[in-house]
């Protein structure tokens, strides 16, 4: 599932006449910015919205392996041509809250990444966890929300050349989640 969302969020698939099994594209490249350059996303199907810098793409994807946990993704997300990257991805799970917290619990554990530092939260009264990654090639920073049955995760990365000003983006991306 993590494979066939990058793939298609980041890559020209979004125009490929056949997507990969499960997934349901619902816009390209949509979106118009304001005079801040920023563009509201809102996913078709997720039920949620956030800001982005860049025009997006707007898909679902079915779990369609029984063996894993998610059952559906709904995302959106875009790419700069600087290579700076953003998403916004509901993750349903086939137990439910079962595995919701499971993974949000994995996630807790990537401070023991090197570069990686992890921190503690609350977004409107659910728990969060944001993670900053850095190394030599590639900086990042992922905001992951505990949404009960369903998890939210956010991500923002760039390659190293590109890393300037992320920070600040990071942050405007995250707090604009509705």
């Amino acid at each position: 599932l993590a494979a066939a969302v990058i793939l298609c969020l980041f890559s020209a698939c979004a125009m490929a006449q056949a997507l990969p099994p499960g997934m349901k594209m619902h816009q390209t490249q949509a979106g118009k910015p304001d005079a801040s350059g920023w563009l509201t996303a809102t996913s078709t199907e997720g039920s949620y919205s956030v800001r982005l810098p860049c025009a997006y793409n707007d898909f679902t994807m079915n779990g369609y392996n029984p063996a894993e946990p998610v059952e559906k993704g709904y995302t959106v997300g875009c790419m700069q041509a600087n290579q700076k990257k953003f998403s916004a991805t509901r993750l349903r799970y086939r137990n439910g809250v079962k595995d919701a917290q499971a993974f949000f619990d994995k996630a807790g554990q990537m401070g023991q990444t090197p570069g990686a530092k992890v921190s503690k939260g609350s977004f409107k009264k659910m728990p969060l966890l944001d993670v900053r990654s850095a190394d030599e090639t590639r900086c990042g920073f992922l905001r992951f929300v505990q949404l009960g049955a369903d998890n939210l995760v956010m991500v923002v990365e760039a390659p190293a050349t590109a890393c300037a000003g992320l920070d600040a983006q990071a942050a405007t991306f995250f707090k604009s989640l509705t």
